[in-house]
């Protein structure tokens, strides 16, 4: 049991990442200040938009708690809520099974609940929904007033979020457990009443249905391009909510074979209800353990199968029996255990490629929190754009200038938030933003925009003025911001007096260190070096090698029992001329294992430095291998590109030219395609064709100076 609550608070204990947090901070100092948002005050486009802020509550005691301790303060309140919500999860299934299952089962629950541990409003709601849960328990025990409680958690959760609609689930399913219950009833129009209860009245008691859209495949804008919106089973599975879900279901399902006939319908419709959010979106994988947890206890232990067990058990010899128990208690504590250390260590962090670290400190690369400070102290005034993450954290560090989109989806309109996406490409969706508001400074994510940060950096409009390992700033060439773009703009001279460069000549000398001991990557402190990592893909994106290569070479030195900087160090030193020394890293980082997706990313690596080594041929069997395995239309793209520069140098010039025209059909924005495109078209002695795939490749950013020169030697 003390192994099963390690696990809880461990998995509640970790650095605030949910960007989310700012904006309800902001809101809460303004609740402090005697002013209810209900209108939108945060954000330019959207301002004077209907504001449902049903999480009031929450956000006066997150302000209360910031101003009190910080972010650590955040981190302590979250983890105690998520404490005392296990708790009254353990209590339940204590009332069904012996406590050492009890506590097997809210630990496990608790591992496929933990992604949606953080300082949010769902934590009070999780702390709510378990307290109902709770009060209907005891209400078919026989208690006169418990039932009589509900209501007053249906009015503190109708103020804290939009997740009360759960309540009258739970209270749905009793009813049809016990149809007859006047006083369920009863409870059920003071409810009713309670949801009412709030700021904003019918609009407020209804809010949770508008909420629905963004995660039902109503709205597919949302529920297609937001993470937590997606289903459990969208992408490989790394974190270990993900991880363990398939494995919760199927305990679900064994304990429902096990019950036979006996599961109430209650049971049976929050069960189901809660498994279909689930699968809907992974934001609800949250909810799930706390009302399944109970139902999953009483299923296994007062079914048919538990007494042939226990039958079994006492059969046994008195000598035999101690021996089980304690094998089995065994086993329940080392896989806990390992858990429990996985999360003390951040290994389960760092191989899952999360921010997230165990304890209070901040999380690195989390939020933009140099640029924030880079725009406040140079007074730098709006209008100001910034990328999708940054816009909660704006809202808070950045009160004086409205940001241009934020996570309030109940706030921004499907067609602003539509807008934005297109935006990200950095076409005519962003000039005509552009022409319509004339942003003055932008900030880019640039992890998360790309495309958008490369198309401002060619465009002479702006001028890049801060870096760091998070976002870059951008600021419109005027006289107004001529003197800080002078002081500040960033020049190739700049990063090189800021940032370590490899050439050449020293890809060849960059350490390769041996992986580490099994002990060590298991038992050990793993941390994944987060601003290397993304201050190297940066680079990696601007086609600056160099300092990429240093960034990655910094990041294998930072944590050499992970795979993932070795694999972008190989990659770097194969783009530098180096692939004799790429491949060993490569090498190294295959050693270490991880999942499909790891294991895909370092095929595809080994088959550029064969490519770069002239083994033509054994590239092209690379290719195939990664083609068979990868489902992602992009990577395809990628790769269909890069196998038809392997047949190009074995000769097959049809079989290139077949692979290139797929990929561009694929994906037709990729100028390294159209740059292959180009170079077969010139075999084929197609020089008309060549060229108007260089001019495709510079049109979309490929301006090297070797295309360039093509370009003109071809006549364009």
């Amino acid at each position: 049991m003390p192994v099963a609550a390690l696990c809880v608070f461990l998995a509640g204990f970790h650095s605030v990442i949910d960007p989310d947090i700012w904006f309800h901070l902001r809101a809460g100092r303004e609740i402090l200040a005697g002013h209810l948002p209900r209108t939108d005050t945060f954000s330019f486009p959207s301002a004077g938009n209907r504001y449902v802020d049903l999480h009031w509550i929450f956000q006066a005691i997150a302000a209360i708690v910031f101003r009190v301790g910080g972010e650590p303060a955040l981190v302590w309140m979250s983890c105690l809520a998520v404490l005392g919500t296990y708790a009254i999860v353990f209590r339940l299934a204590c009332r069904h099974a012996p406590a050492p299952l009890a506590a097997v089962l809210v630990a496990l629950g608790a591992i496929v609940a933990s992604e949606r541990f953080s300082p949010r409003p769902e934590i009070l709601s999780f702390l709510w929904f378990a307290l109902s849960v709770w009060l209907l328990q005891r209400h078919r025990e026989g208690s006169r007033r418990a039932a009589w409680v509900f209501p007053v958690v249906t009015l503190l959760w109708v103020n804290s979020e939009g997740l009360f609609i759960l309540g009258f689930l739970l209270l749905g399913a009793a009813i049809l457990d016990a149809p007859r219950d006047r006083r369920l009833w009863q409870v059920l129009g003071l409810s009713v009443a309670a949801a009412f209860v709030n700021p904003w009245f019918a609009e407020g008691a209804i809010h949770p249905f508008v909420l629905f859209t963004r995660i039902s495949q109503a709205m597919p804008i949302y529920s297609r391009t937001i993470a937590e919106f997606l289903g459990p089973f969208h992408d490989e599975a790394i974190h270990p909510a993900v991880v363990v879900f398939p494995y919760y279901l199927g305990a679900i399902g064994l304990a429902l074979a096990a019950v036979g006939a006996r599961p109430r319908r209650g049971e049976l419709l929050v069960t189901a209800a809660m498994v279909y959010l689930s699968l809907t979106a992974r934001r609800n994988l949250g909810l799930l353990p706390i009302a399944v947890t109970p139902v999953l206890a009483r299923w296994l232990t007062q079914g048919w199968a538990w007494p042939r067990v226990e039958s079994r058990l006492h059969g046994l010899p008195s000598s035999v029996r101690p021996a089980l128990s304690v094998t089995a208690a065994g086993l329940a504590f080392l896989g806990l255990g390992w858990f429990a250390l996985g999360l003390a260590t951040d290994r389960i962090y760092a191989h899952a490629e999360t921010n997230r670290r165990c304890g209070t400190a901040p999380a690195p690369t989390a939020f933009p929190r140099g640029a924030a400070r880079f725009l406040r102290e140079n007074r730098i005034p709006g209008p100001l754009f910034n990328t999708f993450g940054a816009g909660a954290y704006l809202i808070s560090a950045y009160p004086e200038e409205k940001v241009f989109i934020d996570g309030r989806l109940e706030v921004h309109s499907t067609a602003q938030y539509e807008r934005y996406l297109r935006m990200l490409s950095g076409g005519p969706a962003w000039q005509q933003a552009d022409a319509q508001y004339q942003f003055n400074a932008t900030l880019v994510q640039y992890m998360e925009a790309t495309e958008l940060m490369l198309a401002r950096l060619r465009d002479p409009v702006w001028a890049p003025v801060f870096l760091d390992d998070n976002a870059i700033v951008l600021l419109r060439r005027t006289d107004a911001n001529r003197s800080i773009i002078e002081r500040e703009g960033i020049t190739k001279q700049r990063l090189a007096e800021r940032f370590p460069s490899l050439n050449a000549a020293a890809a060849e000398a960059v350490p390769n260190p041996p992986v580490p001991s099994w002990i060590a990557r298991h038992l050990g402190v793993v941390r994944f070096p987060w601003s290397e990592m993304t201050l190297g893909q940066f680079f990696l994106a601007m086609g600056l090698d160099g300092f990429a290569g240093a960034q990655f070479a910094a990041a294998v030195a930072a944590a050499p029992a992970l795979a993932a900087p070795r694999v972008m160090l190989a990659t770097v030193l194969s783009r530098l001329g180096s692939p004799a020394a790429a491949l060993p890293a490569l090498e190294s980082a295959q050693r270490m294992g991880g999942g499909r997706g790891a294991r895909s990313r370092t095929e595809i690596v080994r088959g550029d430095i064969l490519l770069a080594l002239g083994r033509s041929a054994e590239a092209v069997a690379v290719y195939d291998r990664a083609l068979s395995a990868s489902t992602s239309p992009p990577q395809i793209a990628s790769l269909l590109a890069s196998r038809a520069r392997a047949k190009l140098q074995t000769g097959d010039v049809v079989g290139a030219a077949g692979d290139i025209d797929e990929s561009l059909r694929i994906l037709p924005g990729n100028p390294q395609g159209w740059l292959v495109k180009a170079t077969i078209e010139e075999k084929r002695g197609n020089r008309a064709g060549a060229l108007q795939a260089y001019q495709h490749c510079r049109d979309l950013g490929g301006q090297t100076p070797e295309v360039l020169e093509t370009i003109r030697r071809l006549g364009g």
